[in-house]
């Protein structure tokens, strides 16, 4: 079934971790950072440093903002950023899939018309044809009676 594009909005925010950052990784936040123009973080900047800090095992907190805010960054506005970037790309990946699945159903629904349309011609299908047609359709894809093979709400 094509679904509705779904967002985190629900999700609970990570957990904050409140333990000092040590010598190195203050080292590393500070290096890291020296390589972009705070002033103009794309959003792949901005995931590509977030990605750095969480290989390195630092986690959001006081600590961490702290340090960004030393540097002249919002950590909140970071992680914003971020955030709004992963969304993206899940519901773009979200409408690939979306996509893929109706060009399936349309493929296989195009099939059984085709087939029926052979067998009968076109004039002569009935409402039966066409109920066993749907139902089978149904039956590919997984879907029940209820659901719509097409969901328009985002």
């Amino acid at each position: 079934m094509i679904g509705s594009i779904n967002s985190s909005a629900g999700m609970p925010p990570p957990p904050r971790n409140d333990k000092p950052l040590t010598a190195e990784q203050s080292t590393l936040i500070t290096d890291t950072l020296a390589e972009y123009d705070l002033d103009n973080l794309s959003d792949e900047d901005a995931s590509a440093i977030v990605s750095i800090f969480n290989e390195a095992g630092i986690q959001p907190g006081k600590a961490l903002q702290a340090a960004l805010a030393a540097e002249g960054i919002d950590a909140k506005a970071l992680g914003d950023q971020v955030k709004k970037t992963k969304d993206a790309a899940a519901n773009s990946a979200q409408l690939t899939q979306d996509t893929q699945q109706l060009s399936e159903i349309t493929a296989y629904l195009t099939e059984l018309l085709e087939s029926k349309y052979a067998e009968k011609g076109a004039e002569n299908l009935t409402d039966d044809d066409k109920t066993s047609i749907y139902a089978q359709v149904l039956e590919k894809f997984g879907l029940t009676q209820r659901e719509s093979i097409i969901k328009t709400t985002a």
